[in-house]
């Protein structure tokens, strides 16, 4: 499974000079056409999921999922979701390790608030998050500083400035380097945009050296798919053929135009595998029914399951007669880092206290993480700004240092 840390891929990109590709994917053909670019060049990718329905989330986010578990380059999957802690919850419960922070305050101190308590509860489960506020409330450099250290999210992404067309969403215009320059000499950390489809090569190695470490595309995708529908039907053949073979070409070029091609092994060694943790929870219930337990089995369930970082919870009974513990509940979560707010949360505390019922006996917990995967070098890329000394993102390679003059 090459599922990877979101925080230590941006970091890496942001240390060596080069970007990673957040492609939106609304399919299962953009999905098999991302991934098989990224394969082809070896590149590492961020998947986001290009639907703002809730109910569609249930089917691209575990296909990502099973996408990221075959690879064999670093997958990251970022979820954009509006700053509420209950909606980064389930989308972080459906899979992704990344959360894009949306707010619909038009002001500064209330976009901040909004955003805080959603990017903490992602801090907590190990969750890369950014914020990506709109240019009323985040127009200077001072104000991009104020809102990433009172909010509290790991990297900002911002909107550049040209103007989307509204005939056939391309962007026009100049984009606004001079404050993308500023903006990255007071933070020091990575940036992300989403810049269109418009930008020639320099101009996305401009981005780059200014500190953009993830670059947003999605509308030259749709395009492509849309352009070979219309050819299908016009020669009468399978509307859908070919759709992912486009789609691969058009994001491989754009894979290679960033710079992310060829860097996939050295991400792998050098960035964290993203992989789960685990609790079980053993209990007796003296002496509860049969109707009772399933009571309290799904009871448990629902309980542990709504705990932010929670991926899954499943109770059932032992089935040799003579076990010590004769109830079970698995947790599975999103990953080790979440354990301890999954241990501190109150509904873990309810549930050890008795509420599932007054006649719990023994209860015992016992955490798990995966093994294997880790990164082979002794010092990992640092996941956050916090990290180091100066509180901004080091480079790592000379030859690569951005300008920040």
């Amino acid at each position: 499974m090459s599922l990877t840390d979101l925080n230590h891929m941006l970091a890496h990109a942001y240390h060596h000079g080069y970007a990673v590709g957040a492609f939106a994917v609304h399919d299962l053909e953009s999905l098999s056409g991302v991934m098989a670019a990224a394969e082809a060049s070896r590149a590492p990718v961020l998947l986001t999921p290009d639907t703002a329905d809730e109910s569609h989330w249930e089917m691209l986010l575990p296909a990502m999922e099973a996408a990221a578990r075959r690879a064999l380059v670093p997958v990251a999957i970022q979820m954009a979701v509006t700053a509420d802690p209950e909606v980064t919850a389930r989308a972080i419960r459906l899979g992704c390790n990344g959360v894009r922070l949306t707010t619909r305050e038009d002001s500064f101190p209330r976009s901040v608030q909004q955003v805080q308590a959603a990017a903490a509860l992602a801090r907590d489960c190990g969750v890369a998050s950014e914020a990506a506020p709109s240019p009323d409330t985040v127009s200077t450099p001072a104000e991009a500083k104020g809102f990433v250290e009172r909010s509290g999210v790991a990297g900002l992404r911002l909107d550049l400035g040209p103007v989307q067309s509204e005939t056939n969403g391309s962007r026009k215009g100049r984009v606004d380097y001079s404050r993308l320059k500023q903006v990255h000499q007071s933070l020091g950390i990575p940036l992300s945009v989403d810049a269109g489809n418009d930008l020639t090569e320099d101009q996305y190695r401009r981005l780059i050296r200014h500190g953009v470490a993830a670059i947003g595309y999605r509308i030259r995708l749709a395009e492509v798919a849309g352009e070979r529908i219309r050819d299908n039907c016009s020669t009468d053949a399978d509307a859908m053929a070919g759709i992912s073979d486009a789609v691969a070409a058009e994001a491989e070029q754009h894979m290679r135009s960033w710079g992310s091609a060829g860097r996939a092994a050295e991400v792998l060694a050098q960035c964290a595998p993203w992989q789960p943790a685990e609790q079980l929870l053993l209990c007796n219930f003296g002496e509860a029914t049969e109707g009772d337990m399933e009571t309290i089995l799904a009871r448990g369930e629902e309980l542990l399951g709504g705990i932010p970082g929670v991926r899954e919870a499943v109770g059932g009974a032992v089935v040799a007669e003579d076990a010590s513990y004769r109830y079970a509940w698995r947790v599975r979560l999103c990953h080790p880092q979440a354990l301890a707010s999954f241990e501190a949360h109150p509904d873990r505390a309810a549930f050890a206290n008795g509420r599932l019922h007054p006649e719990a006996q023994g209860c015992l917990s016992i955490p798990y993480r995966h093994l294997g995967g880790g990164p082979a070098t002794s010092q990992p890329v640092p996941a956050t700004p916090a990290e180091t000394p100066t509180g901004k993102v080091p480079p790592l390679d000379n030859s690569n240092q951005r300008d920040l003059a």
